[in-house]
């Protein structure tokens, strides 16, 4: 199927829907983005989770996939799953919100004295 089937198939309006689409959901992965990176500065853990989400905008299939022989149905649905998984990492980094941090404070090591001022040995 060539670019002018697109054109003859349904008005035209396929191919140009799927790329607009693409660029729409480009621009929910970078808000996601900026999102990511504010949680995370709020709450610094889990940084692996505002670089996925970084990483995933670098190479979004609105600006690294061609159009090509199927009228932008690839780009549309490249761009739907990279979505999905950029807010999959918001909503990870927003629940380690309530996940304990490992971090466990030093314990108070004095010993304990007994009334004869010895360290009860």
């Amino acid at each position: 199927m060539s670019v002018l089937a697109c054109i003859e198939w349904v008005g035209g309006h396929v191919t140009l829907d799927n790329v607009l689409y693409a660029q729409e959901q480009a621009m929910i992965v970078a808000a996601l983005a900026v999102l990511s990176l504010a949680l995370w500065l709020i709450q610094p853990r889990f940084l692996a989770l505002p670089i996925c989400v970084l990483v995933l905008l670098a190479i979004h299939p609105a600006w690294t996939v061609s159009i090509g022989g199927d009228c932008g149905a690839f780009k549309a649905n490249l761009s739907t799953g990279i979505t999905a998984i950029s807010a999959l990492c918001v909503v990870l980094l927003t629940l380690s919100w309530l996940w304990p941090n490992r971090k466990k404070k030093a314990p108070n090591h004095r010993p304990q004295l007994t009334g004869d001022g010895r360290d009860g040995k």
